[in-house]
């Protein structure tokens, strides 16, 4: 187990928040992720596993206690004559019967080889896998719904930016085109300033419907329909989310101790050992230990002592002839658990593969946002420049323009950074293995409330 993740520069050993959305500090975004948690169908889902996983457990715990019931029936019969041996002076017809019978019969297997305990081990290791499972899916939702959330600004920002451009590459063409008519610029730079303004005009429809992608997707998460997400859209901010500086990572260690698949691998391979243990137990008898009693007789004596029958004692089941079936299943249950062995140890791997990489990727995001902004820092510098010679007459119209393009870009690049570093931080924490509630099988239980 490596002491540390590869790359340093802008994380802390703390471990990961596991509500880090919270870390933007809007309250919108607050709301969208507590509405997805509340309403998404996916975890609806999930958490009806959860249920239906928790109910097996508990069959499990019950099949170390005693069971049994209680049985009741009313009969008219009547025994047939010729299949009794032939005795002299009995009767051809035997007289038809009304009989009652109730009673009540227990039965309890002594665990002798500890075939149940292994049994309620495995059931209980499903459970907390399903448990697992559902964060893995609480954490995927919450990361799922800060990405379109993220989108949807980003687009509504590209939205003005683009807008933005538009009127500054207008401005462009008329100052060309005045330049044109005195004579001081050729005709294809002129054309070439209208064509990137209709290109930039051209693009505007398709950021629109980027938006409005964002926005249903948001209302899918949240449990809602897609026009619900259209209808709240004016509602919405129209300001880019930009990440924290900083991440907080832990340790390798601590990243399994939190990642949701690795979790539920381990509770499988528990559950795969454990069932190893319940076919072993079928090389060897079982006990049960038997008790019935009751009363069986005319509707009018039930109360006669004759009426009362009981049987007790223990029983003894032993497959013997089964040995050659019950090794070979022993062998399945043992190749099982090496399977599942092997699939948490590539959780296990994937995990620090995927938190290194998803570690790397943001400080490498990081360092081209830096970059970014200093580029688009210059550009601005440089349009400035531009036009104080263009009104001491030390640059042309073109020259101007060409600086204003520059900035442009460079502006849009530096914007497209920093949406790219926000999705690295959150591809970051979801590979960390944070954004799931810290709460157990009581989730289940309270939906069945529910």
């Amino acid at each position: 187990m490596p002491a540390a993740f590869t790359p340093a520069d802008g994380t802390a050993p703390v471990p990961a928040r596991l509500d880090w959305w919270k870390q933007f500090d809007d309250p919108l975004l607050d709301a969208l992720v507590t509405d997805a948690l509340a309403y998404n169908r996916e975890l609806a889902a999930a958490t009806a596993n959860l249920r239906a996983a928790h109910a097996l457990h508990a069959e499990g715990g019950a099949q170390r206690a005693p069971g049994g019931g209680v049985t009741g029936s009313r009969l008219r019969l009547r025994q047939s004559a010729l299949s009794q041996p032939p005795m002299e002076g009995a009767p051809l017809l035997f007289d038809t019967q009304r009989i009652v019978d109730a009673g009540l019969a227990l039965a309890w297997e002594i665990d002798v080889f500890g075939a149940l305990a292994a049994n309620e081990t495995a059931a209980r290791a499903d459970a907390e896998a399903t448990w697992w499972l559902r964060r893995h899916a609480e954490a995927a939702v919450v990361a799922e719904t800060v990405r379109a959330y993220v989108d949807l600004q980003a687009s509504s920002g590209r939205q003005a930016r683009q807008r933005e451009r538009i009127e500054t590459l207008v401005a462009i063409a008329d100052r060309l085109q005045r330049a044109q008519a005195i004579g001081g610029l050729a005709r294809d730079e002129v054309e070439q300033a209208v064509a990137a303004l209709e290109g930039q005009r051209a693009g505007l429809p398709l950021l629109e419907v980027e938006a409005r992608n964002a926005a249903r997707r948001l209302a899918v998460l949240t449990g809602r329909t897609p026009q619900h997400g259209l209808q709240l859209m004016a509602d919405w901010k129209r300001a880019a989310v930009i990440a924290p500086p900083t991440l907080n990572v832990g340790d390798p260690a601590g990243l399994l101790r939190q990642r949701p698949d690795v979790g539920a691998a381990e509770r499988r391979l528990q559950a795969a050992v454990a069932r190893t243990g319940v076919a072993t137990a079928a090389l060897y008898p079982r006990i049960v230990l038997l008790g019935e009693a009751g009363v069986a007789a005319p509707p009018g004596g039930l109360d006669d002592k004759g009426a009362i029958r009981f049987a007790a004692g223990p029983r003894l089941e032993w497959g013997i002839f089964d040995l050659a079936r019950t090794r070979a299943r022993i062998a399945a249950s043992e190749a099982g658990a090496e399977a599942a062995l092997a699939e948490w140890e590539h959780a296990t791997l994937r995990a620090l593969e995927e938190a290194d990489a998803a570690i790397d990727g943001w400080t490498a995001e990081r360092t081209a946002l830096a970059s970014a902004a200093s580029a688009a820092a210059a550009s601005e510098r440089a349009a400035a420049a531009a036009h104080t010679r263009l009104a001491r007459g030390l640059a042309s119209p073109l020259d101007v323009s060409r600086a204003e393009v520059e900035r442009l870009l460079a502006e849009a690049d530096a914007f497209e950074r920093g949406v790219s570093t926000t999705h690295a931080w959150v591809n970051a924490h979801l590979a960390l293995g944070a954004g799931w509630r810290d709460s157990g099988l009581d989730v289940a239980e309270r939906g069945a409330e529910d």
